[in-house]
């Protein structure tokens, strides 16, 4: 494996003509000045950089690195060039002039030789300050986890393709469209988000789109579609405010997009928009539970509706077209709009609905996500299943399980202590109020734990090993490894064989106001904790506090062993 740097110029371009790799062989390059960069592969080194010589955005970078390799082959290029693409978008030392249609992770042979390659690949670049960062720290980034030049599986490739061929068609007649992408946690949505608004924004739906088509029924067809959509006007909304603030620094350093395209929904009213991507769509509020009903009853108010009406209806009020990424079984609070409401979407619009199924966020696929769905269902045989290398266990001691996740957090990074909201918040901060340092809101055996000291980054921020996130911090991230405690807002009765939960023991104020039905907020409930047993990527621990559930669950988990005998 050799990298050839020179300087981006027609010279250049010439004298590759007589080296092995320049006319017939597969190859991989990077484009760049010290700003910007641009990664491509193709079979003629030398035709392609006279090409890019010929384009006025390519001009303006000097330099350009070509990978070669005796045993490159179109299959490997291919995937070379895509995960350059998506781990220097992530590195942050270049913004990337790429699109990012048509990228997709496709499988072929000796793959794993190309991944071995690629490594080495990096390693190299590294060594000649092409890129900064080494792979592991990128990929616990948040750059990398959301960024918007992920491949996409053919599951996820699939469905973009047929939607947006449909809004396509939608906007050529005048119509508008509502679109509904159901997936469960770790199935990918936030990444397909993210791909959306880069391939709607930079314009490049129709090169998307004609990639795929063989036929070329694109060609002229949708010639007045293709002038409409260039102007189109694009949002994503995000109802978490953390989440939302990740995805705008994210956006930030991406080319084509700004921070300000990543809103909010109270947002949304300021200004009519073409395309409304909304992540996390379950977390659209009604009017029950605000902190704030005023505002809310502001923004009803000036858009002329009913003064119950819901954050789904702004956004069905503001914006042409739709894209919700949906999921009810992360719906964990009663302000959160009604699987009802989505329902409805179906009789009033141009509705059409996606699914994803695939796990891509937990190493232990959608094997472990059912099992934990029959674990809740109390469906799931009396045995323990295992699964693969993703680590599962309960702990009898929290002191171990809070070493355990010391740890993970040192060896890999991201391992993080999550619960239930069923503790008081006492150490929260209060306006002009000096919280005293000794004070605790979670006290287990001899341990004493914090709540999350912000609710904006938490994952992240500095002191995010030495606390614990609820829900409304970790929702709709991703970690390494997860330490999940189970308050005694959930609990097992073992004579009637069934979860009980209590309000006294639930101190989410929002999230049980307007409650009477205990069934209800026992469903709310363990859909809080099954979110929070579907966020790690390699291994989940679990401390229970309540005796009975801890039984139960041990039918289904092994027991973590001090003396190293759990694995």
């Amino acid at each position: 494996m050799k990298i050839k740097k020179m300087k981006f110029t027609k010279e250049a371009a010439h004298d590759i003509s007589g080296k092995w790799y320049g006319k017939n062989w597969p190859v991989v390059y990077i484009l760049n000045n010290r700003k910007e960069a641009y990664v491509g592969e193709t079979i003629s080194a030398t035709n392609r950089l006279r090409q890019h010589l010929e384009n006025a955005q390519r001009t303006e970078l000097t330099e350009v690195n070509i990978i070669s390799h005796d045993k490159f082959h179109k299959s490997a290029v291919l995937d070379i060039e895509s995960k350059l693409i998506e781990y220097m978008s992530a590195d942050d030392k270049y913004k990337l002039q790429n699109s990012n249609s048509g990228m997709r992770n496709h499988d072929y042979y000796q793959k794993e030789i190309y991944d071995k390659m690629f490594q080495k690949i990096w390693s190299e670049l590294k060594r000649n300050e092409i890129v900064k960062n080494d792979l592991d720290v990128l990929m616990n980034s948040d750059l990398f986890k959301y960024t918007p030049y992920k491949r996409l599986t053919e599951e996820q490739y699939s469905v973009v393709y047929e939607m947006v061929l449909d809004m396509v068609v939608s906007i050529e007649i005048g119509q508008s469209t509502t679109t509904v992408i159901n997936g469960e946690a770790g199935t990918g949505k936030t990444v397909m988000a993210m791909y959306l608004m880069k391939l709607f924004a930079d314009d490049k739906v129709f090169e998307f789109l004609e990639k795929e088509d063989y036929a070329g029924k694109f060609i002229d067809r949708f010639e007045k579609t293709r002038q409409i959509i260039k102007d189109y006007k694009i949002a994503l909304v995000v109802p978490m405010t953390s989440l939302r603030k990740t995805l705008k620094e994210v956006a930030k350093n991406i080319k084509g997009l700004q921070a300000s395209m990543v809103i909010g929904p109270s947002d949304v009213v300021k200004d009519d928009y073409d395309i409304s991507i909304v992540d996390e769509s379950h977390r659209l509020a009604r009017r029950v539970g605000l902190p704030n009903y005023g505002s809310h009853d502001k923004v009803n108010r000036s858009l002329g509706i009913d003064i119950e009406s819901s954050q789904l209806e702004w956004i069905l009020l503001r914006s042409k077209h739709q894209i919700f990424f949906y999921d009810n079984a992360q719906s964990v609070r009663p302000g959160d709009v009604l699987p009802q409401d989505f329902q409805e979407l179906k009789k009033d619009h141009n509705y059409i609905s996606y699914s994803i199924i695939s796990q891509l966020r937990v190493m232990g696929g959608n094997d472990y996500i059912n099992y934990i769905k029959k674990i809740f269902e109390q469906t799931q045989d009396h045995k323990i299943e295992s699964f693969g290398d993703y680590e599962f266990m309960l702990f009898e001691n929290i002191s171990d399980m809070k070493f355990y996740i010391h740890e993970k957090e040192e060896m890999h990074g991201l391992s993080r202590m999550l619960a239930g909201y069923a503790w008081k918040w006492v150490t929260k901060k209060k306006k002009n109020k000096e919280i005293d340092p000794d004070l605790y809101d979670i006290v287990i055996q001899d341990e004493k734990f914090k709540w999350n000291s912000t609710n904006s980054g938490w994952v992240n921020s500095k002191n995010a090993i030495h606390e614990v996130g609820s829900i409304h911090t970790i929702q709709g991230y991703d970690l390494n490894y997860a330490g999940i405690i189970i308050g005694e807002d959930l609990k097992y009765d073992t004579k009637i064989k069934s979860f009980t939960s209590d309000k006294a023991d639930y101190y989410d104020r929002n999230g049980k106001v307007t409650i009477t039905d205990p069934k209800q907020l026992l469903n709310y409930i363990i859909n809080i904790y099954q979110v929070l047993l579907t966020r790690s990527i390699k291994g989940t621990f679990i401390y229970v506090v309540d005796d009975g559930l801890r039984d139960y669950l041990s039918q289904f988990i092994k027991l973590y062993d001090a003396n190293g005998n759990h694995s």
